[in-house]
């Protein structure tokens, strides 16, 4: 990971008005940003729908990858 670690409490689980979260907005950024929010606990099963389907659907393999890896 590149940049700095974020912080647990930092909110980055909450779920917008769409069900989306940090996670599954961040998906079409970097794989360091995912990274990152997956150090800080985010949970990629959260929201509707969580990270993975529209990393799948918008076929992001090292997104996929890397969610999966979790």
């Amino acid at each position: 990971m590149t940049g700095e670690p974020i912080d647990p409490g930092s909110g980055h689980g909450r779920v917008d008005d769409r069900g989306r979260t940090a996670l599954a907005a961040a998906f079409r950024q970097s794989t360091d940003t995912v990274a990152r929010l997956l150090g800080a606990g985010a949970d990629p099963d959260a929201g509707g729908p969580g990270a993975p389907e529209p990393a799948g659907f918008f076929d992001v393999p090292a997104m996929v990858e890397l969610l999966d890896a979790r």
